[in-house]
């Protein structure tokens, strides 16, 4: 009987998810044009300025292509970690880099990057990897805000204090241990406010949902920008691309997708990938897309992990229940 019923609750669920899906409204949000970069760089263990001078021009190539939709996009966004260099060289006030994408940019054009920042100086100095928001202005290029990483990569991002103190090592050679940023919220970054995911993050449900209560505005977009080139040739890639997706569907929001070489993508807030809006894996190629930015109400989003708790509390009150019928029996 309990086999039964679980089999028929499977089914009942995947019946009603294929017809909600197939008369899903369009909910009409925020208009935005958008384009998403994918460069098809594969991770390497160090970047001369020669290699870094080309991964730059190919940015800014791709930045500039005409745009199927007639206007330059509105955002652009390129992928987690981009350049192979510091935020604060590359918008180094003066510095060659910051002039370069200034140029590649449109009027009032804004780009989206990961990178990341170094405050202090020597021993002294903290590594924050974040999502940085550029806009091109009559005057220059004009600093947005950034957004720094919250949940960090265990030996990939930094070592757990304990493993430190064993003398292990993290597996990916950076100059230092990152630094976790605050608590996750909301960026406004002109066009629209974005709720930043950088990598790992997007596979942890609720920091959409708690970063909305903890500013007190909602997010228009998911902007999750990625680096899975250290997956090499694996599913590794694809599983972080479908659980990124999980993050639109609790949410009720759009959510977009770089990555340097795959997967990129347009996502509705169903889990659904706008058709012609992906670029695969191993690939190099950019997205362009206008949209509504979509902002519905989900179950999730009202009620969070309560739900999973109170099904959890019910299933331990029903074992308890058993338990005790069976001692009463005997």
């Amino acid at each position: 009987m309990a086999l039964g019923v679980a089999v028929a609750g499977l089914v009942a669920m995947a019946t009603y998810g294929s017809l909600y899906l197939r008369a899903a409204p369009d909910h009409a949000g925020r208009a935005i044009s958008l384009r998403i970069v994918q460069p098809n760089f594969s991770e390497a263990a160090s970047y001369p300025d020669e290699v870094y001078r080309g991964m730059t021009d190919r940015y800014l190539e791709m930045t500039q292509r005409p745009s199927a939709l007639g206007a330059p996009p509105q955002l652009v966004i390129w992928p987690e970690g981009a350049l192979p260099r510091s935020v604060n060289e590359v918008l180094d006030l003066g510095g060659q880099t910051r002039a370069r994408i200034a140029g590649a940019l449109a009027a009032d054009q804004t780009l989206v990057f990961g990178g990341f920042i170094v405050r202090g100086d020597g021993e002294k100095a903290k590594y924050y990897n974040s999502l940085v928001a550029v806009r091109r202005t009559p005057e220059g290029l004009a600093d947005l805000g950034y957004y720094e990483k919250f949940r960090l990569v265990p030996f990939g991002e930094y070592t757990p204090g304990f493993f430190k103190a064993l003398g292990l090592q993290r597996l990916v050679p950076t100059p230092g241990d990152a630094e976790g940023g605050p608590p996750p919220a909301p960026l406004d970054i002109g066009v629209l406010t974005i709720q930043p995911l950088i990598c790992y993050e997007s596979l942890f449900p609720g920091f959409t949902r708690q970063g909305e209560a903890r500013a007190r505005r909602r997010a228009d977009l998911i902007v999750n920008i990625s680096n899975d080139s250290w997956f090499g040739v694996t599913s590794g890639p694809l599983q972080t691309y479908n659980l990124s997706s999980y993050r639109a569907i609790e949410e009720g929001l759009m959510l977009v997708r770089s990555t340097p070489n795959g997967v990129s993508a347009v996502i509705d807030p169903h889990g659904r990938a706008l058709t012609g809006k992906t670029v695969g894996l191993h690939k190099m190629g950019i997205v362009d897309v206008s949209l509504n930015t979509v902002q519905f109400d989900t179950t999730y989003r009202r009620f969070g992990e309560a739900i999973f708790a109170a099904m959890l509390l019910l299933g331990l009150l029903a074992l308890a229940a058993i338990r005790l019928s069976k001692n009463a029996s005997t």
